[in-house]
């Protein structure tokens, strides 16, 4: 299975000392650039950027069709991270037909 992840639930699962079940319930996790960049971006929060910065598991991704991640983002109103997230997503279904493809944003985990 592949999984996109957002920023929050990286957050939580850093917070809480589990990033490790990322590997261990799914291998590769992939993030856009932008949520690569909210995760490592915030100077009070080095040990964590670190962390994601050195993650062997956690794949980043440029996103290159920015018009789509626009209209995503105007009509949502969802943040880049989010927008390029869902982008990210859709791109990885329309490539691989067979693969299973899950996304994992804030919202529809963390509710």
């Amino acid at each position: 299975m592949i999984v996109v992840s957002d920023t929050t639930p990286l957050i939580s699962l850093l917070k809480v000392g589990h990033l490790d079940l990322l590997d261990k319930y799914f291998g590769e996790v992939q993030i856009p650039q932008a949520v690569f960049d909210e995760l490592t971006s915030n100077k009070r929060f080095a040990l964590e950027a670190e962390e994601i910065r050195n993650c062997p598991y956690i794949r980043v991704v440029q996103i290159e069709d920015d018009k789509s991640v626009d209209i995503i983002r105007r009509i949502t109103g969802l943040d880049l991270g989010e927008s390029e997230a869902i982008i990210l997503t859709d791109n990885l279904h329309s490539d691989s037909k067979e693969a299973e493809c899950s996304i994992f944003l804030s919202e529809l985990m963390f509710g």
